[in-house]
């Protein structure tokens, strides 16, 4: 049921070096042109890189969201899976409680016996009511949190991947200036535009690095749902137990 990950959307993160740090060397082509028109080799072959690393960033975003849709669809898969044991459990737990009950009715020989009966079946229906409701809205506040979580997570990468997007491309536009005015300074705007690609991707890194644990946040929200199911269960068990206790009582010595 917290079978939850946001490892998949790593992949932003392991694969920016490459893209940020791609390397711009002159292609033979745009050598031979620098040689006829005097256009430094990296400002010949701008348009071609600046395509190169729109495209990169472009796939990392479609990783971003085919790993988000992925998780998305494993938690719906989990949850409904989770649902369908637990109503079939508890149908069956239901067939047993109240052949149980009939059992005892059928052991009640006096009308004293047979009230105790009757109010033991109460008092332990009820129970077994109020600890489930008490259990649902444990998970279901679980799972609310778990989805504000998720949202969260995903609006903050988001904006990160947003602004990583707009340095890239300030980054690019800005070389791509630079080669119409200055073609013949190759070198200098191929060092200014990797210096920039590196801050890109060195502040988007760093921001990831800094981002709440999405395994660690479920993890502490399961936590505080399975204590409250622990009460619950103890609670039920304590009323069990008592009125278990009463019925005992009704029939004096014969066994129940």
């Amino acid at each position: 049921m917290n079978r939850l990950s946001s490892a998949k959307i790593s992949v932003l993160g392991t694969s920016l070096t490459l893209l940020l740090l791609v390397a711009v060397p002159a292609s033979v082509g745009a050598v031979a042109k620098q040689a006829a028109t005097n256009t430094s080799a990296f400002c010949s072959n701008i348009d071609n890189k600046a395509a190169t690393i729109t495209t990169n960033l472009g796939n990392l975003k479609t990783k971003k969201d085919a790993a988000e849709t992925t998780r998305e669809q494993t938690l719906t898969t989990d949850r409904t899976q989770w649902d369908t044991e637990l109503a079939d459990n508890r149908s069956k737990w239901d067939a047993q409680r109240a052949d149980n009950f009939k059992k005892l009715e059928a052991k009640a020989t006096t009308p004293a016996q047979l009230a105790a009966v009757k109010s033991y079946e109460t008092t332990v229906t009820t129970a077994v009511q109020t600890r489930r409701s008490a259990n649902d809205k444990a998970r279901s506040t679980f799972r609310t949190a778990v989805d504000a979580a998720i949202v969260a997570q995903h609006n903050t990468i988001t904006n990160q991947v947003s602004a990583l997007t707009s340095g890239v491309t300030t980054a690019v536009s800005t070389a791509k200036t630079a080669c119409s005015t200055m073609p013949t300074d190759g070198a200098a705007i191929r060092s200014a535009l990797q210096a920039s690609l590196k801050t890109a991707r060195e502040t988007f890194n760093n921001d990831r690095k800094t981002d709440t644990k999405l395994g660690d946040t479920i993890k502490a929200l399961a936590a505080t749902r399975d204590t409250s199911i622990k009460a619950n269960d103890a609670t039920f068990k304590d009323t069990a137990q008592t009125a278990r206790d009463t019925l005992k009582t009704a029939f004096g010595s014969q066994n129940v």
